[in-house]
């Protein structure tokens, strides 16, 4: 569905699969390889650079939020007019996110004083916000990581 969007038909797909559990990731870098997709590139962000993926840790999640923040306070973040999702439409998705980000908190345990970023409330779910976030964490690291990532920063065929 996405390489049928003329902007996308050739455009390299940027996966972060997080890895914070057994070898998930592997498995699914694995089955895509084997899929026959083209230009596609797995972030390598784990301690192990073996493995593929992303970890989420205390420190990434501080980032992510902060990242996050100043993408909102500076209206960088848009929606694609032609969002591809296989849930909802796009609009579903677009009031599913903002319910998740009007929930989103850092909540404080008063007894340890550990803190865990959530959007959960209730019936409620957060993965699109934990997802948005991961995303522009990564893009700036994808972005700005050049010694890894900078061979794919400019398409061959594009601009």
């Amino acid at each position: 569905m996405l390489r049928s969007d003329p902007i996308l038909s050739t455009a390299f797909i940027v996966l972060m699969i997080e890895s914070n559990l057994a070898f998930e990731s592997d498995h699914m870098a694995s089955h895509m390889n084997r899929s026959g997709l083209r230009n596609i590139v797995f972030m390598r962000e784990c301690s192990n650079v073996a493995r593929v993926g992303i970890q989420t840790t205390a420190t990434s999640k501080d980032q992510q939020v902060l990242i996050f923040l100043e993408t909102v306070a500076t209206e960088a973040l848009t929606f694609y007019d032609k969002l591809h999702t296989n849930e909802d439409d796009a609009p579903a998705m677009r009031e599913r996110l903002f319910r998740e980000l009007e929930n989103y908190a850092i909540v404080v345990n008063p007894s340890t004083g550990k803190k865990k970023y959530t959007g959960k409330v209730g019936q409620e779910q957060d993965d699109l916000s934990m997802a948005i976030q991961m995303c522009l964490l990564h893009t700036r690291i994808f972005k700005t990581d050049v010694n890894k990532y900078g061979k794919f920063h400019r398409h061959p065929l594009g601009p």
